[in-house]
């Protein structure tokens, strides 16, 4: 019975990440996600209180992920590895394996979080994001040991806000998830490289 009970629960999830990825969540509906689960809207209602309730089972892991990510991700023995190579080949396998990691968390309910998320508690996750990236950025200039990793806070939430619309535009353009795994190592590649770059 319980068995039959999650079963239903991850239909309704399946069904809500439809909806939302259509429609958004200020005109996405319950009772059209209880049809699309073929179940009735108070059916839906034993699993989940409201919509937002089901908005942020859906997303919550994605959000909690994506922060422990950007808390987590630095590794000194990789990037002491390849820090000084000027190999571009070498670079991205690095990024990949890293990415290929975290490729649970880059789904369409991410962008769901992050674009789609009006009228929710996760509406301004976006610029969370981008003030936490850009507090992160600063993080790692602070313990370098090149006295030219220096800039402005302007120009450093300027490359946060362009990392996460890139993210956005990759996962709204790419279904596949080898290329998006691709053009996102290519996206950070391309930032990572620029700045090393600006202060050599």
């Amino acid at each position: 019975m319980q068995y039959k009970k999650d079963e239903l629960r991850e239909t309704i999830l399946f069904e809500s990440e439809k909806e939302f990825f259509e429609k958004g969540y200020r005109n996405a509906s319950l009772r059209q996600i209880a049809k699309r689960a073929g179940m009735t809207i108070g059916n839906l209602y034993h699993y989940f209180d409201n919509k937002e309730a089901l908005f942020d089972e859906l997303v919550k892991h994605e959000y909690d992920a994506f922060i422990y990510m950007l808390n987590n991700h630095y590794d000194r023995e990789v990037m002491a590895n390849i820090s000084e190579s000027v190999d571009l080949a070498i670079w991205r396998k690095v990024l990949c394996s890293f990415l290929a990691q975290l490729k649970p968390i880059f789904t369409n309910r991410f962008l769901i979080m992050l674009d789609m998320s009006a009228g929710t508690n996760y509406e301004h996750t976006k610029a969370e994001f981008v003030k936490f990236l850009s507090a992160h950025f600063f993080d790692h200039f602070e313990r370098s040991e090149n006295p030219a990793m220096v800039f402005s806070p302007k120009f450093v939430e300027l490359i946060s806000i362009q990392i996460i619309d890139g993210i956005i535009t990759i996962l709204r353009k790419v279904t596949d998830e080898n290329e998006r795994l691709d053009m996102m190592a290519d996206l950070f590649l391309f930032y990572i490289l620029g700045i090393m770059g600006m202060t050599k």
